[in-house]
């Protein structure tokens, strides 16, 4: 609006009214853009916002946008990626004692399957 205003048509520069605590001020107060912008924020940064997944609900698509899902981290709070990251380390502890006792269980299936053979050969 400034630059229907200003004669030279130049209108007022962003830094000028960042370096003039009062002009700062006003616009922090009047600003639509700027409120909605600091209410984003806060929701952002808001103790509980977001639901840490549970064990059981981590669920990955191979082939997801890697992209999107990298732009929606950085958005995220260094606690929100902190759970986030302890979620999924418990996720992959807890998958590999499954396999490894799923490995045993085969092994153990493949001995009796040994055995049942060798005693019908004899």
């Amino acid at each position: 609006m400034s630059i229907e205003v200003d004669v030279e048509r130049r209108g007022v520069k962003k830094s000028s009214i960042l370096d003039n605590p009062e002009a700062h001020a006003y616009y922090r107060e009047h600003s639509p853009s700027y409120q909605t912008a600091q209410r984003r924020k806060r929701q952002g940064t808001r103790p509980g916002k977001m639901t840490t997944p549970s064990v059981g609900s981590l669920r990955i698509d191979p082939d997801r946008d890697v992209d999107r899902v990298r732009r929606r981290y950085l958005h995220m709070t260094k606690a929100d990626l902190v759970e986030r990251l302890l979620v999924v380390e418990q996720t992959y502890a807890e998958s590999q004692r499954h396999l490894a006792r799923l490995q045993f269980e085969l092994a153990e299936q493949q001995r009796e399957n040994e055995a049942m053979k060798l005693g019908k050969t004899l």
